[in-house]
């Protein structure tokens, strides 16, 4: 997703509020939401969703009220998809390679064969291949699909994604000792500015359904 920033500090007597508007590639009109000061502003399908944005002043602040109707039809807005695809061309020419050292899911395999398997039919496990399909493989989203890159060691070469250490905290620990294990929070990739309408309660015990964690 590509940020443009849209507007000033947020003073009634000079500015409005901030404005920050998300240019996606989702498939269907999002709400806007208030995170870090800034009213958001999602655009979806890289710019075929109309956005209607009323200020309101209130007292001695501005209330931003966003409501989005999603185009269905006609073509994209050539701007906005040129945004999009200028901000992540520049990301992706930033990309490097490295190699790290963390407990992958094949050494999990021996203990937890079913946890492995349902893991691999899994999202999580596509999730460079998502990244690849939109052409968005770049480090500021790899940061977040691949569990090497998260590290900062670059993109893994064997295609990498959202791995068992990418949810499982201190998993080296564990495997020498399988008394030591933690989950780790979903929002530290499932920021409001990366997945708006997550649910980590919902989305976490889907999770769990899959994995068969505890």
């Amino acid at each position: 997703m590509a940020v443009v920033v849209a507007c000033g500090a947020a003073t009634l007597e000079t500015q409005r509020p901030r404005l920050v508007a998300l240019a996606t590639d989702d498939n269907q009109a999002a709400p806007g939401y208030d995170k870090l000061g800034a009213t958001w502003v999602p655009i979806a399908q890289r710019g075929r969703s109309l956005s209607r944005v009323t200020l309101t002043a209130e007292g001695d602040l501005w209330r931003a009220e966003v409501v989005q109707k999603l185009i269905l039809e006609g073509p994209r807005d050539a701007q906005v998809q040129g945004w999009v695809d200028a901000y992540y061309a520049a990301l992706k020419a930033q990309a490097s390679a490295a190699d790290a050292s963390f407990p992958r899911p094949a050494q999990c395999l021996p203990c937890h064969e079913p946890v492995v398997k349902a893991w691999r039919g899994h999202a999580h496990a596509r999730a460079v291949a998502t990244l690849e399909k939109a052409n968005r493989a770049v480090p500021e989203c790899l940061a977040c699909h691949d569990e090497q890159a998260r590290r900062g060691a670059g993109r893994a070469a064997d295609g990498g994604g959202v791995e068992c250490a990418s949810c499982h905290d201190k998993l080296s620990e564990h495997v020498a000792d399988g008394r030591k294990t933690a989950l780790l929070p979903c929002g530290r990739c499932h920021a409001p500015e990366h997945s708006p309408r997550f649910d980590e309660a919902r989305y976490r015990a889907l999770v769990r359904a899959v994995c068969g964690a505890r």
